[in-house]
Protein backbone atom coordinates (compact mmCIF):
# COMPACT_ATOMS: atom_id res chain seq x y z
CA UNK A 1 0.00 0.00 0.00
CA UNK A 2 1.39 3.65 -0.76
CA UNK A 3 2.01 5.50 2.66
CA UNK A 4 0.55 8.56 1.15
CA UNK A 5 -3.46 7.07 1.68
CA UNK A 6 -3.20 8.01 5.42
CA UNK A 7 -4.61 11.09 4.91
CA UNK A 8 -7.18 11.55 7.78
CA UNK A 9 -7.59 10.31 10.72
CA UNK A 10 -10.37 7.78 9.85
CA UNK A 11 -8.13 5.85 7.78
CA UNK A 12 -5.39 3.62 9.12
CA UNK A 13 -3.24 0.93 7.33
CA UNK A 14 -5.66 -1.58 8.36
CA UNK A 15 -8.25 0.24 6.28
CA UNK A 16 -6.85 0.35 3.48
CA UNK A 17 -5.83 -3.49 3.34
CA UNK A 18 -9.30 -4.59 4.23
CA UNK A 19 -10.40 -2.46 1.23
CA UNK A 20 -7.94 -3.95 -1.45
CA UNK A 21 -9.41 -7.62 -0.30
CA UNK A 22 -12.23 -8.91 1.69
CA UNK A 23 -11.48 -7.74 5.98
CA UNK A 24 -12.10 -11.48 7.33
CA UNK A 25 -9.73 -12.93 4.23
CA UNK A 26 -6.98 -10.19 4.88
CA UNK A 27 -6.62 -10.97 9.01
CA UNK A 28 -7.00 -14.77 8.22
CA UNK A 29 -3.86 -14.22 6.27
CA UNK A 30 -2.20 -12.32 8.28
CA UNK A 31 -2.77 -14.85 11.45
CA UNK A 32 -1.48 -17.68 9.36
CA UNK A 33 1.75 -15.41 8.78
CA UNK A 34 0.65 -15.95 4.58
CA UNK A 35 0.75 -12.21 4.19
CA UNK A 36 3.39 -9.80 3.37
CA UNK A 37 2.48 -6.23 3.60
CA UNK A 38 4.63 -3.28 1.69
CA UNK A 39 4.12 -0.01 2.83
CA UNK A 40 5.76 2.42 0.73
CA UNK A 41 7.15 5.66 1.54
CA UNK A 42 6.14 6.73 4.85
CA UNK A 43 7.78 9.77 5.22
CA UNK A 44 5.02 10.61 3.10
CA UNK A 45 2.48 10.61 5.37
CA UNK A 46 1.29 14.41 7.00
CA UNK A 47 3.43 15.04 9.72
CA UNK A 48 0.40 15.27 11.97
CA UNK A 49 -0.84 11.44 11.20
CA UNK A 50 2.70 9.88 11.36
CA UNK A 51 3.14 9.50 15.15
CA UNK A 52 -0.79 7.15 14.96
CA UNK A 53 0.45 5.78 11.65
CA UNK A 54 3.65 4.24 12.95
CA UNK A 55 2.36 3.26 16.10
CA UNK A 56 -0.54 1.24 14.35
CA UNK A 57 2.37 -0.16 12.36
CA UNK A 58 4.09 -1.58 15.28
CA UNK A 59 0.95 -2.49 16.41
CA UNK A 60 0.50 -4.48 13.26
CA UNK A 61 3.16 -6.52 13.60
CA UNK A 62 3.41 -7.43 17.36
CA UNK A 63 -0.01 -8.78 16.71
CA UNK A 64 0.72 -10.78 13.28
CA UNK A 65 4.47 -11.78 14.28
CA UNK A 66 3.87 -14.62 11.45
CA UNK A 67 3.52 -12.70 8.53
CA UNK A 68 6.34 -9.96 7.33
CA UNK A 69 6.37 -6.63 7.15
CA UNK A 70 8.57 -4.31 4.26
CA UNK A 71 8.38 -0.26 5.02
CA UNK A 72 10.07 2.10 3.02
CA UNK A 73 11.48 5.33 3.94
CA UNK A 74 13.40 8.24 3.00
CA UNK A 75 17.15 7.91 4.26
CA UNK A 76 17.10 11.70 5.71
CA UNK A 77 15.18 11.71 8.75
CA UNK A 78 14.36 7.99 8.52
CA UNK A 79 11.79 6.66 11.26
CA UNK A 80 13.92 4.86 13.29
CA UNK A 81 11.61 3.55 15.99
CA UNK A 82 9.38 1.02 14.20
CA UNK A 83 11.41 -1.75 16.05
CA UNK A 84 12.23 -4.02 12.90
CA UNK A 85 15.75 -4.35 11.04
CA UNK A 86 16.59 -1.30 9.13
CA UNK A 87 18.30 -1.86 5.23
CA UNK A 88 19.73 0.86 3.55
CA UNK A 89 19.98 0.12 -0.66
CA UNK A 90 23.12 0.75 -1.76
CA UNK A 91 24.13 3.38 -4.47
CA UNK A 92 25.16 1.96 -8.25
CA UNK A 93 28.90 1.71 -7.85
CA UNK A 94 30.85 3.41 -10.55
CA UNK A 95 31.55 -0.52 -12.43
CA UNK A 96 27.01 -0.68 -12.29
CA UNK A 97 26.75 3.01 -13.91
CA UNK A 98 29.21 2.53 -16.70
CA UNK A 99 27.40 -0.85 -17.18
CA UNK A 100 24.06 1.02 -17.26
CA UNK A 101 25.11 3.22 -19.90
CA UNK A 102 26.38 0.78 -22.24
CA UNK A 103 22.84 -1.09 -21.92
CA UNK A 104 20.85 2.11 -22.23
CA UNK A 105 22.53 4.02 -25.29
CA UNK A 106 22.68 3.39 -28.94
CA UNK A 107 26.36 4.64 -28.94
CA UNK A 108 28.89 7.20 -27.13
CA UNK A 109 28.65 5.63 -23.79
CA UNK A 110 32.71 5.68 -22.80
CA UNK A 111 31.92 9.93 -23.92
CA UNK A 112 28.67 9.89 -21.65
CA UNK A 113 30.85 7.54 -19.08
CA UNK A 114 33.60 10.28 -19.19
CA UNK A 115 31.73 13.16 -19.03
CA UNK A 116 29.85 11.38 -15.82
CA UNK A 117 33.02 10.55 -14.07
CA UNK A 118 34.85 13.75 -14.48
CA UNK A 119 32.64 15.71 -12.71
CA UNK A 120 32.29 14.97 -8.67
CA UNK A 121 28.84 15.80 -8.57
CA UNK A 122 27.25 14.44 -11.43
CA UNK A 123 28.82 10.86 -10.60
CA UNK A 124 27.25 11.42 -7.51
CA UNK A 125 24.03 11.70 -8.81
CA UNK A 126 24.40 8.86 -11.06
CA UNK A 127 24.89 6.47 -8.23
CA UNK A 128 20.85 6.91 -8.30
CA UNK A 129 19.37 5.01 -11.27
CA UNK A 130 16.34 7.67 -11.21
CA UNK A 131 19.20 10.54 -11.74
CA UNK A 132 20.94 8.33 -14.03
CA UNK A 133 18.12 7.55 -16.48
CA UNK A 134 16.90 11.33 -16.25
CA UNK A 135 20.26 12.34 -17.26
CA UNK A 136 20.37 9.71 -20.55
CA UNK A 137 17.60 11.10 -21.07
CA UNK A 138 18.59 14.98 -21.15
CA UNK A 139 22.39 14.45 -23.12
CA UNK A 140 20.85 12.32 -25.59
CA UNK A 141 19.13 15.55 -26.77
CA UNK A 142 22.40 17.68 -26.51
CA UNK A 143 22.60 19.08 -23.48
CA UNK A 144 24.69 18.72 -20.52
CA UNK A 145 23.09 19.56 -16.74
CA UNK A 146 25.35 21.07 -14.64
CA UNK A 147 23.77 20.19 -11.39
CA UNK A 148 21.08 18.41 -9.75
CA UNK A 149 18.76 21.17 -10.28
CA UNK A 150 19.36 21.31 -14.01
CA UNK A 151 19.22 18.14 -14.62
CA UNK A 152 15.60 18.37 -13.67
CA UNK A 153 14.89 21.61 -15.42
CA UNK A 154 16.26 19.86 -18.61
CA UNK A 155 14.08 16.64 -17.69
CA UNK A 156 11.26 18.35 -17.38
CA UNK A 157 11.28 20.89 -20.38
CA UNK A 158 12.38 17.59 -21.91
CA UNK A 159 9.41 15.53 -21.06
CA UNK A 160 6.91 18.54 -22.26
CA UNK A 161 8.65 18.73 -25.96
CA UNK A 162 8.13 15.33 -26.81
CA UNK A 163 4.24 15.54 -25.46
CA UNK A 164 4.19 18.90 -28.03
CA UNK A 165 5.73 16.42 -30.87
CA UNK A 166 2.32 14.19 -30.30
CA UNK A 167 -0.39 17.22 -29.98
CA UNK A 168 -0.68 20.51 -29.15
CA UNK A 169 0.32 21.63 -25.52
CA UNK A 170 -0.31 24.45 -22.66
CA UNK A 171 2.86 26.56 -22.97
CA UNK A 172 5.81 24.83 -21.03
CA UNK A 173 6.92 28.14 -19.03
CA UNK A 174 2.76 28.29 -18.27
CA UNK A 175 2.68 25.06 -17.01
CA UNK A 176 5.95 25.10 -15.10
CA UNK A 177 4.67 28.28 -13.44
CA UNK A 178 0.99 26.35 -12.07
CA UNK A 179 3.11 22.92 -11.02
CA UNK A 180 5.26 25.37 -8.67
CA UNK A 181 2.60 26.67 -7.14
CA UNK A 182 0.21 23.86 -6.99
CA UNK A 183 3.72 21.69 -5.59
CA UNK A 184 4.92 24.69 -2.94
CA UNK A 185 0.94 24.99 -1.50
CA UNK A 186 0.99 20.79 -1.17
CA UNK A 187 4.20 21.11 0.56
CA UNK A 188 3.46 23.84 2.70
CA UNK A 189 0.65 21.68 3.72
CA UNK A 190 2.49 19.08 3.51
CA UNK A 191 0.74 16.89 1.76
CA UNK A 192 1.93 14.67 -0.81
CA UNK A 193 -1.28 13.31 -2.77
CA UNK A 194 -4.29 15.57 -2.57
CA UNK A 195 -7.81 14.45 -3.33
CA UNK A 196 -8.93 15.08 -7.13
CA UNK A 197 -11.38 18.17 -6.90
CA UNK A 198 -8.92 19.82 -3.78
CA UNK A 199 -6.32 19.63 -6.46
CA UNK A 200 -7.58 20.93 -9.44
CA UNK A 201 -9.10 23.78 -7.16
CA UNK A 202 -5.23 24.74 -6.91
CA UNK A 203 -4.87 25.10 -10.47
CA UNK A 204 -7.66 27.06 -10.99
CA UNK A 205 -6.68 29.15 -7.36
CA UNK A 206 -3.37 29.42 -9.73
CA UNK A 207 -5.00 30.02 -12.97
CA UNK A 208 -7.14 32.97 -11.75
CA UNK A 209 -4.42 34.86 -9.72
CA UNK A 210 -1.94 34.68 -12.69
CA UNK A 211 -5.06 35.23 -15.01
CA UNK A 212 -4.05 32.86 -17.18
CA UNK A 213 -6.96 32.02 -19.58
CA UNK A 214 -6.81 28.08 -19.81
CA UNK A 215 -9.14 25.80 -18.16
CA UNK A 216 -8.32 23.93 -14.91
CA UNK A 217 -9.94 20.37 -15.97
CA UNK A 218 -7.99 20.33 -19.50
CA UNK A 219 -4.73 21.65 -17.48
CA UNK A 220 -5.30 18.70 -14.67
CA UNK A 221 -5.89 15.93 -17.68
CA UNK A 222 -2.88 17.41 -19.72
CA UNK A 223 0.00 17.37 -16.68
CA UNK A 224 -1.72 13.56 -16.00
CA UNK A 225 -0.95 12.85 -19.51
CA UNK A 226 2.25 14.13 -19.56
CA UNK A 227 3.03 12.04 -16.35
CA UNK A 228 3.97 15.12 -14.35
CA UNK A 229 1.32 13.96 -11.65
CA UNK A 230 -0.48 10.40 -11.00
CA UNK A 231 -3.81 9.54 -9.60
CA UNK A 232 -4.90 6.40 -7.78
CA UNK A 233 -7.51 3.93 -7.42
CA UNK A 234 -8.87 6.66 -4.70
CA UNK A 235 -8.83 9.48 -7.03
CA UNK A 236 -6.35 11.04 -4.85
CA UNK A 237 -3.49 13.26 -7.11
CA UNK A 238 -0.09 12.68 -6.39
CA UNK A 239 3.30 14.00 -8.11
CA UNK A 240 4.65 11.01 -10.28
CA UNK A 241 7.32 10.75 -7.37
CA UNK A 242 8.37 12.69 -4.33
CA UNK A 243 11.20 14.49 -6.55
CA UNK A 244 9.15 15.89 -8.64
CA UNK A 245 7.08 18.17 -6.18
CA UNK A 246 9.89 18.92 -4.95
CA UNK A 247 11.39 20.53 -8.07
CA UNK A 248 8.49 22.38 -8.48
CA UNK A 249 8.69 23.52 -5.27
CA UNK A 250 11.42 24.59 -5.94
CA UNK A 251 11.31 26.38 -9.06
CA UNK A 252 8.31 28.53 -7.05
CA UNK A 253 11.11 28.94 -4.03
CA UNK A 254 13.63 30.69 -6.58
CA UNK A 255 10.68 32.88 -8.37
CA UNK A 256 9.89 34.30 -4.78
CA UNK A 257 13.77 35.12 -3.77
CA UNK A 258 14.10 36.82 -7.01
CA UNK A 259 11.39 38.61 -6.65
CA UNK A 260 11.24 39.82 -3.13
CA UNK A 261 14.91 38.62 -2.49
CA UNK A 262 13.25 36.89 0.84
CA UNK A 263 11.35 33.31 0.93
CA UNK A 264 8.18 32.38 3.45
CA UNK A 265 8.80 29.05 4.92
CA UNK A 266 10.27 27.89 7.67
CA UNK A 267 13.72 26.91 6.30
CA UNK A 268 14.36 24.18 9.81
CA UNK A 269 11.42 22.16 8.48
CA UNK A 270 12.88 18.79 7.31
CA UNK A 271 10.82 18.82 4.50
CA UNK A 272 12.05 22.16 2.65
CA UNK A 273 15.61 21.00 2.76
CA UNK A 274 15.37 19.04 -0.48
CA UNK A 275 13.69 22.12 -2.29
CA UNK A 276 16.16 24.15 -0.69
CA UNK A 277 19.07 22.59 -2.25
CA UNK A 278 17.16 22.39 -5.59
CA UNK A 279 16.43 26.00 -5.59
CA UNK A 280 20.08 27.14 -5.03
CA UNK A 281 21.25 24.54 -8.20
CA UNK A 282 18.59 26.42 -10.30
CA UNK A 283 19.83 30.30 -9.94
CA UNK A 284 21.28 30.93 -13.24
CA UNK A 285 23.56 33.52 -11.79
CA UNK A 286 27.04 33.56 -9.58
CA UNK A 287 25.85 36.40 -7.96
CA UNK A 288 22.21 35.09 -6.96
CA UNK A 289 23.58 32.12 -5.39
CA UNK A 290 25.77 33.93 -3.41
CA UNK A 291 22.91 36.17 -2.37
CA UNK A 292 20.45 33.28 -1.48
CA UNK A 293 23.73 31.51 0.77
CA UNK A 294 23.88 34.57 1.97
CA UNK A 295 20.11 35.17 2.87
CA UNK A 296 20.37 31.33 4.26
CA UNK A 297 23.58 32.31 6.39
CA UNK A 298 22.18 35.42 8.03
CA UNK A 299 18.66 33.87 8.74
CA UNK A 300 16.24 36.28 10.19
CA UNK A 301 18.33 37.48 12.87
CA UNK A 302 18.83 41.22 13.68
CA UNK A 303 22.80 42.23 13.14
CA UNK A 304 24.34 42.37 16.32
CA UNK A 305 27.23 44.71 17.73
CA UNK A 306 30.33 43.88 17.09
CA UNK A 307 32.35 42.11 19.27
CA UNK A 308 35.40 40.35 19.65
CA UNK A 309 35.75 36.34 18.63
CA UNK A 310 36.50 35.38 22.27
CA UNK A 311 33.09 36.58 23.28
CA UNK A 312 30.65 34.94 20.59
CA UNK A 313 28.10 32.94 22.60
CA UNK A 314 25.79 30.31 20.10
CA UNK A 315 22.91 32.65 19.99
CA UNK A 316 24.94 35.33 18.15
CA UNK A 317 24.23 33.15 15.19
CA UNK A 318 21.50 32.27 13.06
CA UNK A 319 20.26 28.48 14.35
CA UNK A 320 19.56 27.20 10.72
CA UNK A 321 23.32 27.88 9.71
CA UNK A 322 23.80 24.31 8.92
CA UNK A 323 21.11 24.97 6.10
CA UNK A 324 23.35 27.83 4.72
CA UNK A 325 26.41 25.32 5.23
CA UNK A 326 24.61 22.69 2.84
CA UNK A 327 23.89 24.98 0.41
CA UNK A 328 27.66 26.08 0.12
CA UNK A 329 29.03 22.62 0.49
CA UNK A 330 26.97 22.13 -2.93
CA UNK A 331 29.21 24.93 -4.42
CA UNK A 332 32.17 23.58 -3.39
CA UNK A 333 33.17 22.49 -7.14
CA UNK A 334 31.30 24.62 -9.18
CA UNK A 335 31.20 27.89 -7.57
CA UNK A 336 33.71 28.67 -5.44
CA UNK A 337 32.86 31.64 -4.44
CA UNK A 338 29.94 30.87 -2.43
CA UNK A 339 31.91 28.12 -0.31
CA UNK A 340 34.65 30.67 0.12
CA UNK A 341 32.35 32.88 1.61
CA UNK A 342 31.21 30.37 3.69
CA UNK A 343 34.35 29.49 4.86
CA UNK A 344 35.45 33.01 5.86
CA UNK A 345 32.04 33.70 7.66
Amino acid sequence: IEASEIRSSTKTIKSILDAKLDEQLITTLLEKGKAQVLIDGINEIIPELKVHAVNEIKTLISKYPNSSFIITDRKYNYTKNIGISIFELRDLEDGQIKQFIEKNTQSKSNHLWQNISDNEEMLALASNPLMLKMYLSVVSLGEIPANRGQLYDLFIMTMFSREEQKKKQFDKDIKKRILSEVAYKMRSAGLVSADKSSFINLIGDTIKNHNFYISELLFHKEVLDNNIVKENENNEISFLHETYQEYFSALHLKHCFLRYNSIDIEVSNAIWLEPLLLCNDLFNKASEQLDFFEFLFIGEKRVNDAKILDDFRPDDFNEDIQIACKVAYRHKILNDVVYKTAEMY
